[in-house]
């Protein structure tokens, strides 16, 4: 699943990124909103890659193969936060 986030979360990045030239005429704080839904985006495609990064780390390292178990989880509950956060922050800046 942290995969398929970081494929959405970099979907709405690309977004922003297209539609940031068609905002030209929207309210200074709906700009910062939509700032800071790309920027919790960004951030949960950080955590994701840390969540893969954990995984293969405790793979190589331990021979448990179960790889959902303490910093992986966290991570990923971090990754789900602010991506949904993110998301959340999108239609908040159209009522802006």
């Amino acid at each position: 699943m942290t995969k398929q986030l970081i494929t959405l979360s970099t979907g709405v990045i690309t977004v922003f990124a297209a539609v940031i030239g068609l905002l030209k005429s929207v309210a200074q704080v709906a700009v910062w909103y939509l700032a800071l839904a790309l920027f919790l985006e960004i951030v949960s495609v950080i955590f994701g890659l840390l969540v893969q990064g954990a995984m293969v780390s405790h793979l190589t390292s331990t021979s448990n193969e179960d790889v959902y178990e303490g910093t992986v989880t966290h991570l990923a509950k971090l990754q789900w936060l602010f991506f949904v956060l993110g998301l959340v922050m999108l239609p908040v800046s159209l009522w802006v």
